[in-house]
């Protein structure tokens, strides 16, 4: 079996359990979950409503960003504080 095709099956696994337990309708991916393909497989499932891949992936946190903006615990000002400007606009 080629790492790819192992690869989108334990990521179908991954999301479905995620959804059991999660019980949510939407999923926010990050670092190797972004693989397009292996997201093709989990849209095709139908597990998810929504699947959102942020658009420059990578390890800088985008997921637990994500995970922290949708957390019921999360400080209001994660979630709802605009930008702050730190230097004069030119």
């Amino acid at each position: 079996m080629a790492p790819q095709e192992r690869t989108e099956q334990v990521m179908v696994h991954l999301t479905r359990r995620a959804r059991v337990l999660a019980g949510s309708r939407r999923l926010c991916v990050g670092g190797v979950a972004t693989n397009c393909v292996s997201i093709g497989k989990i849209i095709e499932a139908g597990i998810f409503d929504e699947v959102f891949v942020p658009p420059a992936p990578g390890d800088a946190g985008t997921a637990i960003g994500a995970a922290l903006a949708r957390s019921p615990a999360a400080p209001a000002a994660a979630t709802s504080a605009p930008p702050t400007r730190t230097s004069p606009s030119a």
